[in-house]
C-alpha cells in the first residue's frame, strides 16, 4: 500500500506531474513481485485552470 500527497495548485501541476512518472516507476517495481498494490491518497488531479484541454 502507498499513501501519497502530490504537489497541489497551478503552480505545482509541472512537479505534479513528474510525481506522476515517479508514483507510476514505483507502482510497476512493486508489481513485478505483487500482484497487489494499492495506491491512497491525495492526487490533486486536476491540471491547471487556465490548461489547454488539447494539451496534457
Amino acid at each position: 500500500m502507498l499513501v501519497v500527497h502530490l504537489k497541489a495548485r497551478d503552480e505545482g501541476y509541472a512537479l505534479r506531474r513528474s510525481q506522476w512518472e515517479v508514483l507510476a516507476e514505483i507502482v510497476e517495481e512493486i508489481a513485478r513481485d505483487d500482484d497487489d498494490v494499492m495506491v491512497l491518497g491525495d492526487f490533486n488531479a486536476t491540471g491547471p485552470t487556465r490548461a489547454d484541454p488539447t494539451k496534457s
